[in-house]
């Protein structure tokens, strides 16, 4: 159960998300993260080149490096718009070093940022290179390939303006075409993009918009099959994924349903770890304190079966009672506080040690309590994590 997660560009929606991404490390065994030239900028900002180091130095993160940014490119010079899908990216020096230029201009801002040489270059070394591909199976060739398929473009449509705009009365009879033109093509629809727009300023929705999400999810897909991960995407590129390969989406999906209703029911009205991260009430080295605290929980749960209930599998192991809490609570602590005093005893007979043992025992139930019962993965929900989002 949550064994590996992929977050591309480090959040949804084009965003970096911190809060996401801490929160992912908390659940998943192993989280990888896709960066490009626009998320490692902003995670830089967001966490400054050290926290970037440290995050990157994680035993649960692995990290890669995608210098080409899947795009949408749009011509209105003849007064049509025409669209195709491609590439953005960054020549360097030399194609053996445009990557690693890339990865440094992210990180100094094009160089306003004074930051040390010795740093980026540690950046730039845990960062692995991951280049799209450029033959028949690019994924502009497969987005291409998705846009012959009529049904699936209208339903593409559909699912995006259903997530961005939930208010928005989608027509019945909406219609959301592709018209060849020679090597590009053109939109045909009846959506009214300015009434669309109009209730929201987020976001402006336009057929070049939606067709960015084709794209988007299509290279989504591309990376969940490399990487063989969970993948951690936005609700929309999720919607398109599930019209054409379900698989890819479906044990992420079930994992989401999982977490939701373990933060739902466990957590009750506390806040999220997402939450008080992204409103910078917790730094991210607190956030790796906790998830250091947090091993055992961690280990706990990814052993559990991954057709298993996390809620039900919690409150089972919470409940559960060993031997030892069965005895008698004030006998079971005298015996093994004098108990142990008795034996230090054996070993230095001054009687001292008894005596201590009757000061232990009036001392310390609590940890009685843990050394005898045992660790229960409550011991982290109610007291590191809650104390990190209270």
């Amino acid at each position: 159960m949550f064994e590996k997660a992929l977050i591309r560009g480090a959040g949804v929606d084009g965003a970096v998300d911190i809060g996401l991404v801490a929160e992912t490390l908390l659940f998943y065994r192993s989280t990888h993260l896709l960066l490009d030239m626009a998320s490692l900028s902003a995670l830089s900002d967001q966490l400054g080149p050290d926290g970037l180091l440290l995050l990157l130095r994680r035993p649960e993160v692995t990290a890669s490096y995608c210098p080409q940014i899947p795009t949408v490119l749009t011509n209105t010079e003849k007064g049509l718009a025409q669209h195709d899908f491609g590439e953005m990216f960054w020549h360097g020096k030399s194609a053996k070093t445009d990557a690693h230029d890339q990865i440094a201009l992210s990180i100094t801002r094009s160089g306003e940022l004074k930051i040390s040489t010795k740093t980026v270059t540690q950046i730039v070394d845990l960062l692995k290179i991951h280049r799209l591909p450029q033959d028949v199976g690019s994924v502009a060739n497969s987005s291409r390939a998705d846009c012959e398929d009529p049904h699936f473009v209208n339903m593409a449509a559909r699912a995006v303006l259903e997530n961005l705009r939930p208010t928005f009365a989608i027509p019945a009879n909406m219609r959301f075409s592709v018209m060849r033109l020679g090597g590009a093509f053109a939109i045909e629809t009846n959506l009214d993009f300015a009434a669309i727009n109009r209730l929201s300023n987020v976001n402006e929705i336009s057929a070049a918009y939606i067709l960015a999400h084709i794209v988007n999810a299509r290279a989504d897909t591309y990376f969940a099959a490399d990487y063989m991960g969970e993948l951690v995407t936005s609700p929309a590129n999720s919607a398109l994924i599930r019209l054409k390969h379900f698989d890819f989406i479906r044990r992420r999906a079930k994992s989401e349903d999982q977490h939701d209703v373990f933060e739902n029911v466990v957590l009750n009205d506390a806040r999220t770890v997402r939450e008080v991260v992204n409103s910078k009430e917790r730094s991210i080295t607190e956030f790796f304190r906790l998830l250091d605290e947090g091993t055992k929980f961690r280990s706990w749960m990814h052993s559990q079966n991954p057709d298993a209930q996390l809620v039900r599998e919690y409150y089972d192991q919470v409940s559960k009672e060993t031997w030892i809490g069965r005895l008698p609570g004030k006998s079971l602590r005298f015996a093994f506080f004098t108990g142990a005093g008795m034996l230090a005893d054996l070993f230095a007979p001054t009687g001292l040690g008894t005596a201590a043992g009757l000061g232990i025992g009036a001392a310390d139930s609590l940890l009685l309590d843990k050394l005898l019962k045992g660790w229960r993965p409550s011991h982290f929900i109610e007291g590191p994590l809650k104390h990190f989002v209270d």
